[in-house]
C-alpha cells in the first residue's frame, strides 16, 4: 500500500527542510582519523557503521550498525539512540534507547567512543548564538588549555572558508575537546551574568581583577569580624 501525505503534512515537511537548510546544522567530529565537520542536510540524519547519512565502518569508535539518529521535527533538533551497544551521550549523560531528546547548538555529544560537537547557525527558535559569549569563552579556554596563538589565528582564517566558526575549526583540528568547550561556555555565561549585576563603572574591568577585588573584600570583612570577636572576648 502507498501512504498518501496530507497537504498540511507536506507543507510541514517542506518548512522543516527549509529551516534545516537555513540553520546549517553540523556535527564536528573530534577524532584524528575521522575528524571534521559533517553537515546535516536532511531532517533525518542516521549515523552508524552502516548509517544512511553518516557511515563510519570502524570498530575503534564502538558504533553499532545503526547507532543514532539526529533529526529536526519541525520544532526542535532531536537526538535519539537507536539501541546501540555502546550508547549515545549528551553532555555526559547516556540516552535511553529509542527516546529522543532535544539538543541545542553547542552541545557535546558522544557516539560510542567518538566525541562530537553539535552546532547550528541558530537554534530551533531562530535565535543566533551569542557572539560575545563565544568570544569570551574562547578567551577563557585559551587561558586554561594549551592552544597556541598560531592555531587560533589559523582557525580564524579557515573558519569562513569552511562555513564553520573559529571554535569548530579548533575542534576538528583536535585543539579543543567538545566537552571542554561546553564547560568553557558554562563558566563564561556565569561570569557574564555576574558582570551584568555589577555597577557600570566596574563592568569594564578584567574578570581576573574583579575576582581579585572580590576576594580582597571578603578577606577584609573576615579579618574585621575576627578582630571584633577578639575585642569582645
Amino acid at each position: 500500500t502507498i501512504e498518501l501525505q496530507s497537504p498540511i503534512e507536506g507543507l510541514r515537511q517542506i518548512a522543516a527542510e527549509q529551516f534545516v537548510k537555513a540553520a546549517n546544522p553540523r556535527l564536528v567530529l573530534f577524532d584524528k582519523a575521522d575528524g571534521g565537520a559533517r553537515f546535516v542536510e536532511s531532517t533525518a540524519f542516521e549515523m552508524g557503521r552502516r548509517g544512511k547519512q553518516l557511515a563510519l565502518n570502524t570498530q575503534a569508535h564502538g558504533w553499532s550498525a545503526t547507532h543514532a539518529l539526529l533529526k529536526f521535527d519541525g520544532l526542535r533538533f532531536l537526538l535519539e539512540d537507536l539501541g546501540s551497544k555502546h550508547g549515545t551521550y549528551v553532555d555526559g549523560v547516556r540516552l535511553k534507547p529509542r527516546v529522543a531528546v532535544e539538543i541545542q547548538p553547542h552541545t557535546a555529544i558522544r557516539l560510542g567512543n567518538l566525541k562530537a560537537l553539535f552546532v547550528a547557525d541558530f537554534d530551533s527558535r531562530g535565535r543566533r548564538f551569542d557572539s560575545e559569549l563565544e568570544t569570551q569563552a574562547l578567551a577563557w579556554l585559551r587561558r586554561s588549555c594549551d592552544i597556541t596563538d598560531r592555531a587560533v589565528a589559523d582557525a580564524k582564517r579557515k573558519a569562513p572558508l569552511c562555513r564553520l566558526t573559529q571554535v569548530e575549526v579548533l575542534v576538528e583540528e583536535h585543539w579543543v575537546d567538545p566537552e571542554d568547550w561546553v564547560e568553557a561556555l558554562q563558566e563564561t555565561r556565569t561570569l557574564m551574568v555576574f558582570r551584568k549585576a555589577l555597577p557600570l563603572f566596574l563592568r569594564g574591568l578584567p574578570w581576573i581583577q574583579l575576582v581579585s577585588w572580590g576576594l580582597g573584600v571578603i578577606l577584609i570583612v573576615f579579618l574585621t569580624n575576627l578582630l571584633a570577636l577578639r575585642l569582645l572576648l
